[in-house]
């Protein structure tokens, strides 16, 4: 059965996102990482990218498909986790990281 977590707010899309001193965490929930399958690869958004609620900023490939993933609130990227890059596989065993 997929986690869900009490302090993240989820979109329909199934992404998330934790805010900390107005800084937005986003990613995909548990239920998405479990119906995509095994991770092979994650398209990150680039660094200063300025987006609207809703848009696609990412990619994530599995074995099973290729899925758009969108932001669910409007901002400017900071910081991506560049660790996904090298082993996009840390989404399968750890999806609110």
């Amino acid at each position: 059965m997929a986690e869900v977590r009490s302090n993240l707010n989820y979109a329909a899309s199934h992404e998330w996102v934790e805010l900390n001193d107005g800084i937005a965490t986003v990613g995909i929930s548990d239920y998405a990482q479990e119906a995509l399958g095994d991770v092979v690869f994650v398209e990150l958004p680039e660094m200063d990218q300025q987006f609207q609620a809703g848009d696609e900023i990412a990619v994530i490939e599995s074995v099973k498909a290729a899925s758009d993933i969108y932001a669910p609130v409007a901002g400017i990227v900071v910081a991506v986790n560049e660790a996904l890059e090298a082993e996009p596989e840390a989404v399968n065993s750890a999806p609110y990281e």
